[in-house]
């Protein structure tokens, strides 16, 4: 049916390899990577979620009947989507680390960005959790620079022709640089 496809279409995992071609997995309601090997072995999952993270209530169930039209389905998947600080997508970086990308939802307590971000090594250690932005993560290169999509005001930028800004930058901490 058609709710079944806009269902299908909303996003459920993130992935990325590492240059040994682990896939790392995340699920977008659930702080665990998963490790897998090219085959689809699980060989290890990693992390714990940090204190800030607000999972979804489990006791929320669905019921697609009451919404007759793509339309309210979708704005009601939205709603329940922005109940939990959602992960966005996981990525190696340097192929050394992990970084997940969450959208905070005005869930995070002394956060008033956007994004949330948190870096972990590839064993499954934290190097920093928490850090803000406002801007979009779009993926990083070789040399462990990040790209972020600047711009001050996604719907101002909805209504109007946008001259967008690709930001390029670089993580500092004594964990990182060596």
């Amino acid at each position: 049916t058609d709710q079944d496809w806009i269902v299908s279409m909303y996003p459920q995992f993130g992935f990325d390899m590492d240059k040994e071609d682990s896939i790392y997995t995340v699920q977008i309601n659930k702080y665990e990577i998963s490790v897998f090997d090219t085959d689809g072995n699980l060989l290890k999952t990693l992390g714990e979620a940090p204190k800030y993270f607000k999972e979804p209530d489990p006791r929320i169930h669905l019921d697609y009947s009451k919404y007759p039209t793509q339309k309210e389905l979708l704005e009601k998947l939205t709603e329940l989507s922005e109940s939990w600080t959602r992960i966005l997508r996981i990525d190696v970086i340097k192929n050394r680390y992990l970084l997940l990308t969450l959208v905070s939802n005005g869930l995070v307590k002394n956060c008033d960005k956007k994004y949330l971000m948190d870096l972990w090594t590839k064993e499954g250690q934290p190097v920093v959790t928490a850090i803000q932005t406002d801007y979009q993560f779009l993926c990083s290169d070789g040399e462990g620079y990040l790209y972020f999509l600047l711009y001050t005001d996604e719907e101002e930028a909805m209504e109007k022709e946008p001259q967008y800004l690709i930001g390029k930058f670089s993580l500092k901490s004594e964990s990182i640089v060596k």
